[in-house]
């Protein structure tokens, strides 16, 4: 909780002088655009109905209010299900795709040398080594 009090205290400064508004403008466009493109594709395309359309949605942004509100819609279990298809497939893509991310941004030596020579002066193993320690722990 302290940490968020902290950093949102130049929030506003942010956002009036910095380059706040842009970056809330990225955020808006990497949350929206993907949820429009998969439902004007899923109902004008693939012909899917309203309902499953919610849940869908819902499961793919893993929002469990979306999805109590979508079933507050109508009594079909529609809902549930695009719900309950597309869940468990978004949380293992997160999981991999967060690794990915992470072994990319890790492997560029350069851009985190200092970073890395900074991590060993201070005795801890690099983020590179830490992940691949655990991952193989016999090597």
């Amino acid at each position: 909780g302290c940490v968020g009090l902290h950093s949102g205290d130049q929030f506003i400064n942010t956002l009036v002088n910095g380059d706040g508004f842009y970056w809330m403008a990225c955020s808006i466009a990497i949350t929206l655009l993907p949820l429009l493109i998969v439902a004007f594709v899923a109902k004008g395309i693939y012909k899917i109905n309203y309902l499953s359309v919610c849940g869908l949605l819902a499961g793919s942004m893993t929002d469990p209010p979306a999805l109590a509100f979508a079933n507050s819609l109508s009594n079909s279990s529609a809902v549930s299900i695009a719900y309950a298809t597309v869940y468990p497939l978004v949380m293992i893509l997160r999981i991999i795709s967060a690794q990915l991310i992470i072994l990319l941004f890790l492997t560029d030596d350069q851009a985190h040398q200092s970073i890395n020579d900074w991590l060993k002066a201070q005795g801890i193993v690099s983020a590179k080594e830490q992940w691949v320690k655990f991952h193989y722990p016999n090597g």
